[in-house]
C-alpha cells in the first residue's frame, strides 16, 4: 500500500517516511520529522513543554506526600532531606531529639522525615497536642475510639512526635503514650 504525502505545517515540504518495522509480513511506516527551523524549534518547545509539565507533576507528587505524611507547607522549602540516620532507622531504632526553643529540633525531624519519604517509607509528623486532642476527643463520643487512634499511629514506619513533653498531659494520655512507644518498639518500628 502507497504511503499517503504528507506536507511539513510549516514548510509545506513533502516529508519522506521510514520503516518502522513489519508485522504479519506488513509494513509499518512513518513519516519522518521535518527537518526545517520552524519543526525543529517546534519540536524545541514540544520537548520543553513536557519536561516543564513533569517537572511540575513530579513537585506536587513530592508535595502530595510530604502532605500525607503530616508535614506543614511552611517546611517544604526550609530543609532538605538528612539521610544521616537512614541505617538508625532501618535497624528499627528510634532518635529523640533534645534541646533549648529555636535550637531546630522540629526542622532535623522534618529534614529526617522528608529522607524516610525519598527512601518511600511511610512516615507520619504529628504533635503531641494533635495526638492529645484526638484522645480526648475519643473520651464519651460515640464512633470515634482509642484504638482507631492508636491503630493510625502503629500504621506508618516512621512516627514522628514534634513536640513531645511541651505541654501537660494526664495520667492517662501518658499511659496512652507508653503503650504507643512500646507496641512501636516491640514491632521495631521507630518513633523520633
Amino acid at each position: 500500500m502507497e504511503n499517503m504525502p504528507i506536507k511539513c505545517e510549516y514548510c509545506g515540504r513533502e516529508l519522506e517516511y521510514e520503516e518502522l518495522g513489519s508485522v504479519a509480513g506488513k509494513k509499518w511506516t512513518f513519516p519522518k520529522p521535518c527537518d526545517c527551523k520552524e519543526a525543529t524549534a517546534a519540536r524545541k518547545r514540544f520537548e520543553q513543554e513536557e519536561k516543564e509539565r513533569e517537572r511540575r507533576e513530579a513537585i506536587e507528587r513530592h508535595q502530595n506526600r510530604l502532605k500525607k505524611a503530616g508535614i506543614m507547607p511552611y517546611w517544604w522549602n526550609r530543609c532538605q532531606p538528612d539521610h544521616s540516620y537512614d541505617e538508625t532507622l532501618q535497624l528499627g531504632m528510634g532518635l529523640y531529639i533534645d534541646g533549648a526553643i529555636g535550637t531546630g529540633k522540629t526542622h532535623k525531624a522534618v529534614s529526617i522525615a522528608m529522607a524516610c519519604l525519598e527512601s518511600r517509607w511511610t512516615v507520619k509528623f504529628t504533635s503531641m497536642r494533635d495526638i492529645t486532642r484526638r484522645l480526648r476527643a475519643t473520651w464519651g463520643e460515640k464512633g470515634i475510639d482509642e484504638e482507631g487512634v492508636f491503630t493510625s499511629l502503629m500504621r506508618p514506619r516512621i512516627l514522628i512526635l514534634d513536640d513531645l513533653g511541651k505541654e501537660s498531659m494526664t495520667e492517662t494520655v501518658l499511659r496512652d503514650l507508653f503503650d504507643l512507644v512500646d507496641k512501636r518498639k516491640d514491632m521495631m518500628l521507630p518513633i523520633i
